[in-house]
């Protein structure tokens, strides 16, 4: 596989992509090549313009998942726009994040839902909570510390408030919408997630944020992590 970084510095948005196996599976398909990546030959995420972008290595980043009890260096597609639907101003990147993982940090979504409830409802100390990472997770490159659980704490945080709001909003527009008030009720309700369109579980919901809000055409917002985005 070709390895490639950013090049001369330009921006890079990441698009949510949706997969239809585990990371571990996706990880060794991709390393045989037998995955298929979408062309978006008909439409460039984005500047929109047919036989624009194409596809131009991975980058690489660790993904953390206690459900799988793996710690794997996961490539991540990249491609480049060649803004054929805009003026010829600089080309710009794209990549496509896998719909488990959270940008910019380690552990899948669903990892992330098992420390908030460990700590949320079961009550567990951080001690305790590193120590299930290493009791799981064979492997040499593994650094959790409490510090690292303080940054999955915050980050929760950060969920619980985005979907708070979004169902606020929601419900101003005659949906009917759970009030959330504590982060246990948002860890319950993002557990207990179910949409017969978008399934269920953490992960699903994210997915559903993800898309009510436009998806990637209307350049959304992440439930879970900041994910590089390009704004006009």
């Amino acid at each position: 596989m070709e390895i490639t970084t950013n090049p001369r510095g330009k921006f890079s948005i990441q698009i949510k992509y949706v997969l239809t196996v585990s990371i571990s599976d996706y990880y060794y398909m991709v390393l045989r090549e037998e995955w298929g990546f979408p062309s978006f030959s008909s439409e460039c995420p984005i500047c929109g313009g047919s036989n624009c972008c194409v596809r131009i290595g991975y980058y690489y980043r660790y993904v953390l998942s206690l459900e799988e009890e793996i710690l794997l260096l996961i490539p991540i597609a990249r491609y480049l726009c060649k803004r054929k639907n805009k003026p010829k101003i600089e080309d710009k990147t794209f990549s496509l994040l896998p719909d488990c993982l959270i940008p910019y940090m380690q552990p899948t979504i669903d990892t992330l839902m098992q420390v908030i409830g460990n700590k949320l409802i079961k009550k567990k100390t951080n001690e305790e909570i590193v120590s299930l990472f290493y009791y799981q997770i064979y492997e040499v490159k593994l650094n959790i510390s409490s510090s690292t659980l303080r940054n999955y704490y915050e980050l929760f945080e950060q969920t619980a408030q985005k979907i708070k709001t979004f169902l606020r909003e929601r419900e101003k527009d005659d949906y009917p919408e759970q009030v959330l008030h504590s982060l246990i009720d948002v860890y319950w309700y993002l557990s207990e997630f179910q949409d017969p369109q978008y399934g269920k579980g953490p992960g699903s919901c994210s997915l559903w944020y993800h898309e009510s809000l436009g998806g990637y055409r209307n350049n959304a917002y992440f439930l879970f992590g900041t994910p590089s985005q390009f704004r006009y």
